[in-house]
């Protein structure tokens, strides 16, 4: 009964949201201009495993070996779907494998495929499979980049969990609140075609040195500052005590 809910809300003095999709949905019932209304965020951090410098390299070598991955790579955690724009994500990196066939650079598409997506060999890609929480979060510490193919909007949490850990993305445009993630946190290349993200990956190939510690240290302080457990409590508190 929507009416309950409306009453119940109405009588709050603020209410604290994890996202700007949950506020948007609550704010079609909560008309009155009294009762405020925070996003607060839902706050992320870097487990302790990969908090400290020797752990987090043994654990990236322990997915590594697990799964006999070498070389750089850049990861795609998700389904794997053409929903998720997987089906052209491969076709890019076939493209940009047949052109680089000895780089050293692959792809990582972590989770299980749809049954009408084929997993396609033969171009410098690792397919683990379902991993533990655990292992996701270690093959996302040692990737050089994380992909969000992309073109409807999606969640951007996996992306920021990402972006705490120092790994800068390449994400489509199409991509809604992660895209906008992305612009804001200066710490990723944004691309509207294929061509434009074949080109990102050769760049990304490349990149190495100052250039790109300067992506990784942007991504970690955007994501602490904005989406950091300490963010996320202090946003809280100022609500309550305002």
């Amino acid at each position: 009964n929507y009416k309950i809910y409306r009453e119940l809300f109405d009588s709050a003095r603020v209410l604290i949201f994890r996202d700007e999709n949950e506020k948007k949905f609550v704010s079609r019932v909560v008309k009155k201009s009294t009762v405020g209304k925070v996003v607060a965020g839902s706050g992320i951090e870097v487990p302790d495993y990969l908090a400290d410098p020797d752990e987090r390299i043994d654990a990236i070598a322990r997915f590594r070996k697990k799964y006999g991955i070498s070389g750089d790579y850049i990861i795609y955690n998700g389904r794997i779907c053409k929903e998720t724009g997987c089906d052209e994500m491969f076709r890019i990196f076939k493209a940009f494998h047949e052109v680089h066939p000895d780089s050293p650079l692959h792809l990582l598409a972590i989770g299980k495929p749809d049954a009408d997506m084929a997993l396609p060999p033969g171009i410098g890609a690792y397919y683990p499979g379902f991993v533990s929480e655990k292992e996701k979060l270690s093959a996302m510490a040692g990737a050089k980049y994380q992909w969000i193919p992309s073109k409807e909007d999606c969640a951007p949490t996996g992306f920021l969990n990402g972006l705490i850990l120092g790994v800068p993305g390449i994400v489509n445009e199409g991509a809604g609140r992660t895209a906008k993630e992305a612009k804001l946190s200066e710490s990723a290349y944004i691309y509207k075609t294929a061509e434009d993200c074949l080109t990102l990956i050769e760049e990304a190939e490349k990149s190495a040195g100052e250039g790109y510690d300067l992506l990784s240290v942007r991504s970690k302080i955007y994501a602490r500052d904005n989406y950091g457990w300490g963010s996320v409590m202090k946003t809280v508190r100022n609500a309550i005590e305002a």
